[in-house]
């Protein structure tokens, strides 16, 4: 499987870019891009209905990511068609986008038509989300996800700070090192998280 992180993560939901269909590409063969070989390429953008869609994860057969009508984006999983597709917006909210996906979840970001992001996580149907945000955050989004764990960051006390889940915002674990202005967490495998750090106006890996 092949996917391109075409935004920044953390500029999806403050500035939504412009009509991009999302591509699952598959390599019939091993074959690198520039050196020919057979590829399939199958449009998952919505025939009529949403006016942008993107994959930001792939997990088990499933495509995760978002697609958008009405101003409205909507957390969504598509399994290598552009229909049927599942919607897992959270009831009672307006906007949600899976960044992540690993053994049958999916993590993310979730928001009321006019609250902060929540850091996400969902279990494959609307009714299963479960909102990340920490006590005392006001703002948090997840970016990873992998053996039980979530990882982005959340905002506590106005510094984003790298965090760490395990399924509830109870389990929350503040990662940002002593001394760091923020940080932020975008990957996780293993036990460990990957991201950045900011020190004396540096971000470091």
């Amino acid at each position: 499987m092949i996917h391109t992180r075409t935004t920044k993560p953390n500029a999806i939901m403050t500035t939504l870019p412009a009509l991009a269909s999302v591509m699952y590409v598959t390599l019939a063969q091993t074959a690198h891009a520039q050196g020919g070989g057979a590829w399939t390429v199958t449009n998952l953008h919505p025939a009529s209905g949403s006016t942008i869609s993107q994959a930001f994860a792939v997990s088990g057969g499933q495509q995760a990511g978002y697609e958008e009508s009405g101003l409205m984006a909507h957390a969504t999983i598509w399994s290598g068609t552009s229909a049927p597709r599942r919607n897992l917006n959270p009831p009672g909210l307006s906007i949600s986008v899976i960044y992540a996906a690993a053994d049958g979840q999916q993590a993310g970001s979730a928001y009321t038509s006019f609250g902060p992001a929540w850091a996400s996580l969902w279990s494959g149907t609307p009714g299963s989300w479960v909102g990340l945000n920490p006590a005392g955050a006001t703002r948090s989004m997840a970016f990873a996800i992998s053996g039980g764990q979530q990882a982005g960051y959340a905002v506590v006390g106005g510094v984003e700070r790298a965090s760490m889940w395990t399924g509830t915002a109870a389990s929350w674990v503040d990662l940002n090192p002593a001394g760091s202005t923020g940080s932020q967490c975008y990957a996780a495998s293993g036990g460990q998280q990957a991201g950045y750090a900011t020190f004396d106006g540096v971000k470091r890996a």
